[in-house]
């Protein structure tokens, strides 16, 4: 019955392909963000229900999918260009652990959300903080979802965007800016690794989609080297979440205002994108690899 009214309500929106639900679960905060960036910097109640909503749409059709979803893994990709023989793709790649992930960031993340707006309440600029939960959202789901290595890394990056802005919400007091800065710079040279660990993977198996990776490894497990691409993406989480933590100082601008709100926002940031990367080495088969 549950089924039955869920496609009820799905096919007069054509969200009954999987592809269209995954489509519009990533673009919902996308949309949101831009129409609060463009419209809605002097309504703060426009803005929160706009940033809200499409958590709760997030929340609502994530659900969906997944009591939908036959368990088959869903992959596709389409080129945004391509120079010479190199071709950049945009795609969805989910199976079990995507589907895992895309329970927690849209249902732990509506909830932040809906805290949020009692939290923020006499807030100065709630506009913008919401905005950037928006982003938020974008980045972390776009991570769950990515199909290739450099997708992975443009999402990587607009979740350390988002975490900056967060972080840097109150950017007008000392301790909030220097913050900013501290995990900006941080960030900045995990970011070193993963680049180069991509660029490394791309020179010796000629691609950066998942699958691909897969099977090339999956036919030749004696491709050690192709280890050393990932370690030096390994690089990037390490020194993200082993020292980023540890430095107290860093967070010495979370103090004003928001606190609860922005620490289990980086804390719901550092456990997925743990949890996101560790999805992808492991879709390659090459832990045994990295032991060795």
């Amino acid at each position: 019955m549950l089924h039955t009214y869920i496609e009820s309500v799905l096919t007069p929106l054509g969200l009954m392909d999987p592809v269209a639900r995954l489509a519009t679960i990533l673009l919902a905060p996308l949309a949101a963000a831009t129409l609060i960036a463009l419209f809605c910097r002097r309504s703060p109640r426009t803005a929160i229900t706009l940033s809200v909503g499409a958590a709760f749409i997030i929340m609502a059709l994530s659900l969906s999918h997944l009591l939908l979803w036959d368990g088959l893994p869903i992959d596709c990709a389409w080129t945004l260009f391509s120079i010479g023989g190199f071709d950049l793709h945009i795609g969805f790649n989910f199976d079990g652990q995507a589907a895992l992930l895309l329970f927690v960031v849209s249902f732990v993340g509506f909830w932040i959300h809906l805290f949020s707006v009692g939290y923020m309440d006499d807030d100065a600029a709630p506009a913008r903080f919401f905005g950037g939960l928006s982003i938020f959202m974008f980045s972390m789901l776009g991570i769950v979802f990515s199909d290739n290595l450099f997708m992975l890394f443009i999402f990587w990056e607009l979740v350390g965007f988002s975490s900056y802005m967060l972080i840097a919400h109150y950017f007008t007091t000392e301790d909030a800016s220097n913050a900013a800065k501290k995990a900006f710079i941080v960030n900045r040279v995990g970011d070193v690794g993963f680049l180069l660990g991509i660029l490394w993977a791309y020179q010796h198996f000629g691609t950066v989609n998942l699958g691909a990776l897969k099977s090339a490894v999956s036919a030749d497990p004696t491709l050690v080297k192709a280890g050393i691409a990932f370690c030096l993406m390994a690089f990037c989480a390490v020194w993200t979440f082993c020292f980023l933590p540890r430095s107290k100082r860093l967070f010495c601008g979370w103090g004003q205002g928001c606190r609860f709100t922005q620490v289990f926002v980086r804390w719901l940031s550092a456990i997925l994108k743990r949890f996101s990367l560790t999805r992808h080495f492991r879709s390659l088969a090459i832990w045994p690899l990295l032991m060795a």
